[in-house]
C-alpha cells in the first residue's frame, strides 16, 4: 500500500506463516509501525533527520528528554515541519510519536545539557515538568498555538482537547532504584493516560521482576518494553518471553551495532541474497518475525531509510511466494537456533 507514492508502514502481511508484518496490534488500540525511527546521538542533524525518516515512509519516531543523547526540540521541529510541507500526504493522526521521562539516575553530573525538570522536585513535579517540556517539544500545531497549554491529566482533557498536543507513548527510561520508586513514578504516568499521553511503556529493564511487579500493581499495564537486543542478554529471551505472554510488545534497539555475528550468520546471508535485500535488512527481517515486536532503525542516511522500508517488503513477498516459503521458514528457525528462541 502506497500513500501519494510513499510506502507506508502501516501495511500489514496477511499470511499463514511468521513473516515480518510491517504494524503490530495493541490490545484495545489500532496497530502501530514496526519499524521505529530512532533519534538518538542526531544531534543538530535531527530535524532534517527527521523528515527525511518521515518523507521516506517511516511513520513512528522514538525521542527521549535527554537532551545528553537526544534533541527531542529538533524532532517537533523536523515533525512540524514535515506536516506543514507542500502535499503532505498525512495528518499528526496517522504518525505514532513516543518519548521517555528519564530518571536522574540517568544523568551525569558533568554534562552541561540542563534537564527538564529539577532533580530536587518530588518524582510527580520531576514528571509532569518533563512531560509538559515534552509536549511543548512535539506539538504538531506552531508553538504559539501551544505555548499556554499544559497538560491536564486524564480527567482535566476538556472542550478542544482533540486538537490538543499529545503523545502516542511516553516510556519511563529506566526502572527506579526499588519496585516501590518504580511503582511510584508509573502511577504520576498514568494520570496522563489517555490524554493527553496515549499508551505507558518502560526501558532498560534487566529484571523480570520488574516487568511482573509492573503488570501485578499497575492500573494501566505497560504497552511496551524498550531494550537492548544484544548477545549479553541472550538477546533478551527471558523478557521477550514474559512480554509475549502478557501481550506487551517488546521494542528492540542496537539491533544492528551490537549484532556482528548475526549480521555474518548463514540464515541472514541467504535471505539476503534470495530476497535481493542487505543483510541489515534481513536482520530486521528476523528480528520483527520473532514476534509481538518493534524495531528501532536509526540510520542517518536517507538512502538507507527508504532501502530499509522497502526491503523489508521485499522479505515479505519473497517469503509468501511458492519459492519462498519453504527456505523462509528454515531460515528462519535457523535463526531461533542462533540466538536460543524456541520458545
Amino acid at each position: 500500500m502506497t500513500t501519494n507514492g510513499i510506502p507506508s508502514t502501516d501495511l500489514a502481511v496477511d499470511a499463514p506463516l511468521p513473516l515480518p508484518a510491517q504494524s503490530v496490534d495493541i490490545p484495545g488500540v489500532t496497530s502501530i509501525p514496526r519499524l521505529i525511527y530512532g533519534t538518538a546521538w542526531k544531534a543538530d542533524r535531527t530535524a532534517r533527520l527527521v523528515t527525511d525518516a518521515l518523507s521516506a515512509g517511516f511513520r513512528a519516531i522514538d525521542t527521549a528528554a535527554q537532551p545528553s543523547h537526544y534533541r527531542e526540540d529538533l524532532v517537533g521541529a523536523g515533525l512540524r515541519a514535515y506536516l506543514s510541507s507542500p502535499g503532505c500526504p498525512v495528518t499528526r493522526s496517522s504518525l505514532y510519536i513516543q518519548t521517555k521521562f528519564t530518571p536522574t539516575q540517568l544523568w551525569s553530573p558533568n554534562l552541561p545539557t540542563p534537564l527538564p525538570y529539577d532533580p530536587s522536585a518530588p518524582i510527580e513535579a520531576q514528571i509532569r515538568s518533563s512531560l509538559f517540556s515534552s509536549l511543548a517539544h512535539l506539538s504538531h500545531l506552531p508553538s504559539t498555538e501551544h505555548a499556554n497549554q499544559q497538560p491536564q491529566g486524564a480527567h482535566g482533557a476538556g472542550e478542544g482537547a482533540q486538537d490538543a498536543p499529545y503523545l502516542d507513548a511516553l516510556i519511563l527510561h529506566t526502572p527506579l532504584a526499588t519496585h516501590a520508586e518504580t511503582l511510584r513514578a508509573w502511577r504520576v504516568m498514568e494520570q496522563f493516560a489517555p490524554h493527553p499521553v496515549r499508551r505507558l511503556g518502560i526501558s532498560n529493564v534487566f529484571r523480570l521482576e520488574d516487568i511482573d511487579h509492573l503488570v501485578t500493581n499497575a492500573t494501566i499495564k505497560p504497552s511496551f518494553v524498550q531494550n537492548r537486543f544484544y548477545p549479553d542478554t541472550s538477546h533478551d529471551r527471558g523478557i521477550r518471553a514474559l512480554c509475549r505472554h502478557h501481550g506487551i510488545i517488546y521494542q528492540s534497539f542496537w539491533t544492528l551495532t551490537a549484532n556482528a555475528r548475526l549480521l555474518r550468520s548463514a540464515p541472514v546471508d541467504c535471505v539476503a541474497s534470495a530476497a535481493a535485500v542487505p543483510v541489515e535488512v534481513a536482520l530486521y527481517a528476523f528480528v520483527l518475525a520473532l514476534g509481538h515486536n518493534c524495531v528501532l532503525d536509526g540510520t542517518s542516511r536517507r538512502d538507507h531509510m527508504r532501502a530499509d522500508l522497502d526491503g523489508l517488503r521485499s522479505v515479505a513477498a519473497w517469503s509468501a511466494t511458492e519459492e519462498g516459503r519453504a527456505p523462509w521458514r528454515e531460515h528462519l528457525a535457523a535463526f531461533r537456533g542462533i540466538i536460543d528462541d524456541m520458545f
